[in-house]
């Protein structure tokens, strides 16, 4: 009995930790392009959000919002 409870918590485990590790990422880049900003250097930025948003890092609202107040 103990083996099939252990079997059957392992894909949550794995899916708390794949959702902590893309909240991770998300914020980390955030993070990233604020320090672009501060730098002065908006073309820098922009890229970078380009690249995070291709990747999946950023979801499409916060790639928007992110733009948007980079532009703003």
């Amino acid at each position: 009995m103990g083996l099939l409870r252990g079997l059957a918590r392992t894909p949550v485990v794995t899916g708390s930790a794949t959702a902590l590790s893309h909240r991770v990422a998300r914020r980390q880049a955030l993070l990233w392009l604020e320090q672009d900003q501060r730098a002065g250097d908006i073309a820098r930025s922009l890229q970078h959000l380009v690249t995070l948003h291709e990747l999946g890092v950023l979801r499409d609202e916060e790639f928007q919002t992110a733009r948007a107040r980079m532009l703003g």
